[in-house]
């Protein structure tokens, strides 16, 4: 009888794996772009030193508007290994809105370091280092006016 049984039991068994057919294992998908394969980035980022960094501004202009605030963090190896934090003094009021969407107000940078004294320590900070930002074009023009304009005067 328990013959019987183990057959039955084994013929359901069958029906059921055709109605329910067995999980594949996905395979790991590449990461392709129109350079080709850019799985190594992700190694690369745990071998060698990249620094993070995020600036706040009086505005988008970096003729018109100044630097507040400078926040940078040195990955080595895939671990942070410093950071780099100042307020800055834009020499400017900082607009409402601005100032809404920052939470950094005029009175909390009246009494910090100008652009002048704070940039050169911040660019002994990045050293030769990959650099990485949200939006690094505008923080690149920033520093581009920043130190052509007001650091490094011809």
């Amino acid at each position: 009888m328990s013959d019987k049984s183990s057959k039955h039991t084994m013929k359901n068994q069958r029906n059921d794996d055709r109605r329910y057919p067995a999980r594949r294992r996905k395979k790991k998908k590449q990461v392709v772009t129109k350079r080709g394969n850019v799985d190594h980035l992700a190694d690369t980022l745990l071998k060698g030193s990249f620094v993070c960094f995020d600036i706040e501004t009086t505005g988008g202009n970096p003729e018109r508007n100044g630097i507040t605030e400078i926040f940078a963090v040195r990955y080595i190896d895939g671990v942070e290994a410093e950071t780099f934090y100042s307020m800055v003094n834009p020499k400017i009021p900082i607009p409402p809105i601005v100032r809404r969407m920052t939470g950094i107000t005029n009175r909390m940078v009246k009494k910090e370091p100008v652009i002048e004294e704070v940039m050169p320590k911040f660019l002994d900070f990045l050293e030769d280092d990959i650099l990485s930002s949200c939006y690094l074009t505008d923080s690149c023009s920033i520093f581009q006016e920043t130190i052509d304009g007001k650091i490094f005067k011809s």
